[in-house]
């Protein structure tokens, strides 16, 4: 029981700073952590699958010598490391031309719903200035 205890204590002395600051975190933080997530996974599986390829080709030329059963595996796994990484490029391929076709952007939104404003005029002390987007880069123009 003490045991138990003891690594809930220190489970929640490791989720403290997370909890502690949660008031801080909106929507858009959690998507941008989730997408990191997937973004780090994706590199480590294809950094996983050429080392594997790597170690399949070391065992059909090096290692399988004489051995056909074993030589047999490590081709096929060749084989489909090689289907894998061409599925790969090829639906990396597809999402940039789709990306440059559409004028996609690929940055991050500044706010999960955009930006807003609720005027496309911005009024200053003595002259009207029109803004050309909603974008931080976009130019303020004055009438």
């Amino acid at each position: 029981m003490k045991k138990t205890i003891t690594q809930l204590g220190i489970a929640s002395l490791a989720f403290f700073p997370i909890i502690a600051s949660a008031q801080e975190k909106n929507l858009n933080y959690i998507v941008g952590l989730v997408i990191n997530a997937f973004n780090v996974a994706v590199y480590l599986i294809i950094a996983l699958a050429f080392l594997m390829f790597v170690w399949n080709v070391f065992r059909y030329f090096i290692k399988g010598g004489d051995n056909v059963g074993e030589k047999k595996e490590a081709g096929q796994y060749v084989l489909w490391s090689v289907v894998g990484f061409f599925v790969i490029l090829s639906i990396w391929g597809i999402v940039n031309i789709l990306t440059n076709t559409f004028k996609l952007d690929s940055n991050k939104p500044a706010g999960f719903f955009g930006t807003f404003t609720s005027s496309p005029f911005e009024r200053s002390s003595s002259n009207v200035q029109y803004r050309t987007g909603s974008g931080p880069n976009d130019v303020i123009r004055q009438r």
